[in-house]
């Protein structure tokens, strides 16, 4: 056990390096709503960059593990497995929404977490639109509304 944690937390480890070297620390944008225009628009100052590769994806972290298996900081492969989604929901009304919402274990975002920020701000969301909403979830999590799956992720346990 104390093994399993041990190489747990050097993937972890491994996983962090990739972020920072990966992406831009930013704010959270918030949800407002907009009196003009036509769908959810994107204040000024709020840019999205290039598409960033996600750390926690499967396939990257066995990437990872065979790094450190390579360089003899991990003496065995351990068990790496889709633990949580990354997704994209899509509430179709207020009604929706408020579903959503009333999930208080969900970290929402209004933009996709995988791609680089290049200027901060908020989004806009019409009067009668509703937003795009990004979050992760665990493996069997009870969907409330339509949803995408982005990617399959491993986050080790103590991690989340």
């Amino acid at each position: 056990m104390k093994k399993c944690l041990r190489i747990t937390a050097m993937l972890a480890v491994a996983s962090m390096i990739m972020m920072l070297f990966g992406c831009n620390k930013g704010e959270e944008g918030g949800f407002t709503t907009a009196t003009s225009g036509s769908k959810a628009a994107r204040d000024e100052s709020f840019r999205m960059g290039e598409k960033l590769n996600n750390p926690y994806t499967v396939e990257n972290m066995l990437i990872a593990q065979d790094s450190l298996l390579a360089i003899g900081q991990l003496k065995e492969p351990i068990n790496i497995y889709a633990t949580h989604l990354y997704v994209q929901l899509f509430p179709s009304d207020s009604s929706d929404m408020n579903r959503i919402l009333a999930d208080t274990t969900l970290h929402l975002f209004p933009y996709p977490l995988d791609y680089e920020i290049e200027g901060e701000g908020s989004f806009e969301v019409q009067e009668g639109e509703t937003p795009e909403v990004y979050t992760v979830v665990p493996v069997g999590y009870d969907f409330p509304v339509d949803y995408k799956v982005i990617d399959e992720c491993f986050i080790p346990a103590e991690n989340h």
